[in-house]
């Protein structure tokens, strides 16, 4: 979205998304636009996937592969980097 070269954060990132999607029934980030939903991405906490289903364990390991600003992963130094 910053229009830096890809490496494997991209692919941790994507697979988090498809398996919160898969798991809560719907997408992590949303918006009104495209580029609503690229600042969600950007700027919003991912909903809590055990508010969607508080029988799923994977909560933790989809939080990592989706970091946001406030939080750390695999994804997070690219979310931060200007």
């Amino acid at each position: 979205m910053r229009g830096r070269p890809v490496d494997h954060r991209s692919d941790v990132f994507s697979f988090g998304a498809v398996l919160y999607e898969m798991l809560a029934g719907r997408r992590a980030f949303q918006g009104a636009s495209g580029v609503e939903t690229m600042n969600a991405i950007l700027q919003s906490e991912m909903p809590d996937l055990a508010l969607a289903d508080p029988s799923l364990p994977v909560d933790t390991i989809v939080r990592h592969c989706l970091p946001t600003t406030t939080r750390s992963g695999p994804c997070a130094s690219a979310n931060r980097d200007g």
